[in-house]
């Protein structure tokens, strides 16, 4: 039904964020597709390899994207390219069924490594090619509603909550799982009400 698609953030769940709900909760329910050090290049690369030819048949409800924080830098929010691959990314994962998968892209997470004005110019960056892809589908396809949706990084996680530079620790994984398991089920559920 679910498939978590992205970096070490969604991998994680199978270790540092294993007692939480969705690391619980495992295949078919939800595919993890998350891997370490994966950039938004990376991604592209894998579902061209042939990831999405294994999820096609499999039919997801709800994809979930957690990526870009491998693409940022100390002094750089992501780039043109970056927002760019993201956007073929959003676009394959559209075009790959006849009814396309809700999309839940999830915001970019404070690092220790990293000035947050760049995460946060990133976080907009994500939101508004969310907001510009759903127009398009929109108009396109002349729907009347959206199926990508954006969530910001939980506030309550703070750098604290990060087991080195980057990652969460369990008490992080924690609070993210109590806001993005009830988002994924919230997704889910409307599916159900509109087929």
């Amino acid at each position: 039904d679910v498939v978590l698609l992205g970096d070490s953030m969604l991998e994680r769940f199978k270790t540092s964020g294993k007692y939480t709900q969705i690391g619980q909760t495992h295949y078919p329910q939800i595919f993890n597709a998350g891997v370490g050090g994966d950039k938004i290049e990376n991604v592209l690369y894998r579902i061209n390899l042939g990831l999405l030819r294994l999820l096609k048949p499999r039919n997801p409800k709800v994809i979930v994207l957690q990526l870009g924080t491998n693409n940022l830098q100390r002094k750089r929010a992501l780039t043109r390219q970056n927002l760019d691959d993201y956007y073929l990314l959003l676009q394959a994962l559209l075009m790959t069924w006849p009814t396309p998968p809700q999309i839940l892209v999830t915001g970019l997470f404070k690092r220790k490594n990293v000035d947050e004005q760049y995460i946060t110019q990133s976080n907009i960056a994500l939101e508004e090619l969310v907001v510009k892809t759903n127009m398009t589908e929109m108009q396109k396809h002349a729907q009347q509603d959206h199926c990508i949706h954006w969530m910001q990084p939980p506030k309550q996680i703070g750098l604290e909550h990060l087991q080195d530079d980057v990652h969460l620790n369990t008490a992080g994984y924690q609070i993210w799982d109590e806001i993005l398991y009830p988002k994924i089920q919230e997704v889910t559920n409307k599916l159900k009400r509109y087929p």
